[in-house]
């Protein structure tokens, strides 16, 4: 009699921590994972984005949107569709920043910067460098997501939050928000996304814009 009812004890047990489990979801590590198992067979993709910045002293928002290509391990394009014209692009060395208003590029040498724009930092570098927490789905631009939280340990990185979602099915970033010390948030959310395109390194060449002038802070 004692030994049946410890083993119904035991199989009780099992079961609440079974159905425990269940309710918190699969955590952090386990997605950042499976996450950077997906990105390992990317090389390339493309997606249409939003960009919200909020700047909370100012009590102001700024919406820009475009459409964004990334080829590993190092190139970064982000092609503004509002404001037309507007343009990022890294080329893997440097950085130039287009503003169409002023008509200025501005340049930058990518070893000289104290951060970059892999896109991958995101659940390869950031992740080593923070204390990351799950917290729980939610759903971004018809997806369902994992949300994650990171908090940079001290001196490890230029904001003080990072949130990011990822597809609970197709394991894909599907939105980033930054948050500084002063609480301004910048908010990245992707859509259309489309992974290994096909495109080559010439679609990350500069060209530069008719009639803009390049400030040049490279050296």
């Amino acid at each position: 009699m004692k030994t049946n009812t410890f083993l119904y004890c035991m199989a009780s047990i099992v079961t609440l921590l079974l159905l425990y489990g269940l309710l918190l979801g699969e955590d952090a590590d386990t997605i950042i994972k499976k996450a950077q198992a997906r990105y390992n067979r990317i090389t390339s993709f493309e997606a249409n984005f939003t960009q919200l910045n909020l700047w909370t002293e100012l009590e102001s928002r700024k919406t820009t949107r475009g459409k964004i290509y990334v080829l590993e391990p190092n190139r970064l394009l982000l092609d503004y569709s509002l404001p037309t014209g507007q343009f990022l692009l890294c080329d893997g060395d440097y950085i130039y920043l287009y503003s169409p208003s002023n008509k200025q590029v501005v340049k930058f040498n990518v070893t000289r910067l104290d951060y970059n724009l892999r896109f991958k930092d995101l659940i390869y570098k950031y992740p080593q460098e923070s204390d990351v927490s799950s917290d729980g789905k939610e759903t971004i631009s018809s997806v369902q997501c994992h949300k994650l939280t990171l908090i940079p340990r001290e001196g490890k990185a230029d904001f003080v939050k990072l949130e990011i979602w990822i597809g609970v099915s197709d394991l894909l970033i599907h939105q980033v928000a930054y948050q500084d010390d002063s609480d301004n948030k910048i908010i990245y959310t992707f859509s259309n996304i489309t992974v290994n395109p096909g495109f080559g390194a010439s679609r990350f060449v500069f060209r530069k814009p008719s009639g803009a002038k390049i400030i040049d802070k490279s050296e």
